[in-house]
């Protein structure tokens, strides 16, 4: 009976230590992240709160970023110019219009955007002051996933800090 309580308990205390804390973003990426107060799914959303900031997850689905739209085949691009006036130009007039509208509305200026690279991944990122959230993009090969951070601008360069390979 006692060694049965004794392994009960060592299992329970090394299952804790165990947790890596790490969400697997594809089989190349992954997030490394500290004990959120709540981790919520909601539909595609993954959703870390903290106690004064929180930060979500999405796989972007061409089809649903913006109703009635089909970006299918130019999402990449499309989010890119969102970033990047130079590939804006590349844009039809009225895809260019909805990345104008979608900058503005992130925030994002010349001299707020952030870009990494992790091998052939490209994270691009802008953080906007008035509203205290970052949007994050990683351009994978396969998907592109979306991140938001609801805190201040360190908190985004922590986010963008704790994405590694895997």
């Amino acid at each position: 009976m006692l060694r049965t309580i004794f392994l009960l308990c060592a299992f329970a205390f090394y299952s804790n230590v165990a947790f890596t804390q790490t969400l697997i973003l594809s089989d190349k990426l992954q997030l490394n992240y500290d004990d959120p107060t709540l981790i919520s799914h909601t539909l595609d959303t993954l959703i870390f709160k903290y106690k004064t900031w929180s930060f979500a997850h999405e796989i972007v689905d061409p089809k649903k970023i913006y109703q009635k739209v089909d970006l299918t085949g130019v999402e990449r691009l499309y989010l890119n110019s969102i970033f990047s006036l130079k590939e804006r130009e590349k844009l039809p007039n009225w895809l260019k219009a909805l990345a104008e509208e979608q900058a503005e509305s992130f925030g994002i200026n010349n001299n707020n955007v952030t870009r990494r690279k992790i091998d052939s991944v490209e994270i691009v990122a802008a953080f906007n002051p008035q509203q205290s959230s970052s949007h994050i993009y990683i351009f994978e090969d396969l998907r592109v996933h979306h991140l938001w951070v609801q805190g201040d601008e360190n908190k985004m360069h922590d986010v963008i800090n704790r994405i590694g390979e895997r």
